[in-house]
């Protein structure tokens, strides 16, 4: 409920800045030709504002659209799963307003560097195209190391290092999108590490017979003699009380065979204990 909605809003707050970023340079006479006619850096500046906040709203109508039915979809799942008699889906208002507003937040200081440049702008400046880089010599090239690379590679080592800023937030975005892979499927592999280990390792059996108060060996023989019952294994379990000066808990002790096939125990590691 954190960690990776907070990756979401960070690549989606960097893809606002390059797309706003894009916009206004393609938009600089427009914005010149609008400062010549007499509008307001503020006013500028609110109409960029306004697109960011329409995207930001739209996104947020729709995702907590999708949220409202997945969370009734899971709590449906968990009533049927756990045969509750009645388990209702309840949503929050401030649940909404507070997600609105993180969404809101995060699109403005992701977009906000371009949309200021864009209402900076002075007229004569933007209706006039934008003045290249001044052009340097690449580290490689210090270095005479030229001869080891194509006039492509060159290119593209002095544009990367022309632009700093922008080469560590694309490397920011790709590690961004990295972490949202591999936290995405961390969930999945958990619960099959868990189900695996649960039911495959420890509880190996098809089925579990319990009675109510201890019974003989001979309970265990008649189940054995049930049509379709290839083997049986026993287990008693007994209520206990944990008792420490004031302190105490209620739990169960098992008592397993020494030889066992159905019920194993198993180490952090996930080898086998004997007793």
């Amino acid at each position: 409920a954190v960690f990776v909605p907070a990756i979401f809003l960070a690549v989606a707050a960097f893809l606002l800045n390059v797309v706003m970023s894009r916009l206004v340079g393609t938009q600089r006479p427009l914005i010149g030709a609008l400062k010549a006619l007499g509008f307001r850096s503020s006013e500028i500046l609110w109409h960029y504002t306004q697109l960011v906040l329409i995207v930001a709203m739209l996104g947020s109508v729709v995702g907590t659209v999708l949220g409202v039915w997945l969370g009734s979809q899971l709590t449906a799942f968990y009533a049927q799963y756990y045969r509750f008699p009645s388990l209702a889906y309840r949503l929050d208002a401030h649940v909404i307003t507070i997600s609105a507003g993180v969404t809101l937040l995060a699109s403005l200081l992701g977009a906000w560097s371009a949309v200021r440049r864009a209402a900076n702008l002075a007229p004569a400046e933007a209706m006039r195209s934008e003045s290249p880089k001044t052009y340097r010599v690449t580290f490689v090239e210090r270095l005479g190391l030229q001869s080891f690379f194509s006039q492509q590679s060159r290119m593209i080592l002095r544009q990367l290092e022309r632009q700093p800023v922008r080469v560590l937030m694309a490397t920011m975005a790709i590690a961004f999108s990295v972490a949202l892979v591999i936290a995405g499927n961390y969930f999945r592999d958990a619960i099959d590490m868990l189900v695996d280990v649960q039911f495959r390792r420890i509880q190996q059996e098809d089925a579990t017979v319990a009675f109510t108060h201890p019974m003989t060996l001979r309970a265990l023989r008649e189940l054995e003699h049930v049509q379709g019952v290839l083997y049986a294994e026993p287990l008693r379990v007994l209520p206990i009380r944990l008792v420490s000066a004031h302190r105490s808990r209620r739990s169960a002790v098992q008592g397993l065979p020494h030889e066992r096939t159905l019920r194993q125990l198993l180490d952090v590691k996930l080898r086998p204990i004997y007793l």
